[in-house]
């Protein structure tokens, strides 16, 4: 459970107490941690950042949970280019829908991107050869 009488809210704002003051100071020294009482923060972000829903903090009893969703929150983009794309799977929709990884298969559409799962993966049109 949470030390000191912190809350879950002093935690988000960036309130930090250490329980233990020589492992903290180890690791502070040995540079695993960047600063007090920004993990919480840090965390946020990078759900944020991953398209994720904020992480949900809890104290239940004598412990304490973080869970993470692995589910990625909805971004609704409203562009012509979207509405186009739109209006191919519609045209589609009565075959089963298009496939973005059979266009790119067939070398009509390229994805750019670092991974797979690259939350700023996009798709372009393939240049005539």
């Amino acid at each position: 459970m949470l030390t000191g009488g912190l809350t879950i809210e002093d935690l988000q704002s960036g309130l930090s107490k250490l329980r233990n003051r020589v492992i903290g100071r180890v690791f502070k020294e040995l540079n695993l941690i960047e600063q007090w009482g920004s993990g919480f923060q840090r965390m946020q972000e990078s759900c944020q950042q991953g398209g994720f829903s904020d992480p949900e903090f809890e104290e239940l009893g004598y412990h304490f949970r973080v869970t993470f969703s692995l589910l990625r929150q909805d971004v609704v983009i409203d562009t012509p280019v979207d509405s186009k794309i739109f209006a191919c799977l519609t045209q589609h929709e009565d075959q089963g829908g298009a496939s973005v990884s059979d266009l790119v298969k067939i070398g009509r559409i390229v994805a750019v991107g670092k991974s797979t799962y690259d939350p700023q993966k996009r798709y372009l049109l393939a240049k005539d050869p």
